[in-house]
């Protein structure tokens, strides 16, 4: 079951990020299977990717989903698509991701979670990425997006309501 799909800025490209765990980039012209990232992280749905985002330049992807019993908090992967590999980790929520954008100018990203919070990042290649801020909501967060013009961050949760953060100026 594939969870969250996206085209790259250039609309050359498709990525899907499924439940078996792997990143799929597709040539949105024929369709062909491109390049394709397998993890074996976890039993059963541990690992499993429900979110995607791409930053505006196109050079970054991030993922994350359902977390890992092993692991201390869940964390956010951020893979530079021209390298082909994993360049940086935020590590900060406690229960599964469900979604995430980056900011217009690709400075910062916002991750979405059932624990209730959305965790600010500063975009980085580090084995650490730093937090930049914890938001909290108190309820499932379910969708994120920044306005790429003003860098607000509206926020969606089961509170059945959108909240708009004015974090960037």
């Amino acid at each position: 079951k594939i969870f969250n799909i996206l085209f790259t800025p250039d609309g050359t490209k498709l990525i899907s990020v499924s439940e078996d765990k792997t990143i799929r980039v597709w040539d949105s012209r024929t369709g062909e299977l491109v390049k394709k990232f397998e993890s074996e992280i976890g039993k059963g749905p541990e690992g499993m990717l429900y979110a995607s985002a791409i930053s505006p330049d196109g050079k970054y992807l991030a993922v994350a989903g359902y977390p890992v019993a092993s692991e201390g908090s869940n964390h956010v992967i951020i893979i530079d698509l021209k390298k082909g590999k994993q360049v940086g980790t935020a590590k900060g929520h406690n229960n599964v991701i469900n979604t995430l954008d980056f900011s217009g100018s690709g400075k910062y990203l916002a991750s979405g979670s059932d624990d209730g919070t959305v965790n600010i990042w500063r975009v980085a290649e580090s084995k650490e990425i730093p937090l930049v801020t914890t938001l909290q909501i108190d309820f499932p967060v379910r969708g994120v997006s920044f306005n790429s013009k003003t860098q607000s961050l509206a926020v969606a949760s089961d509170q059945r309501n959108v909240l708009i953060y004015d974090l960037i100026k």
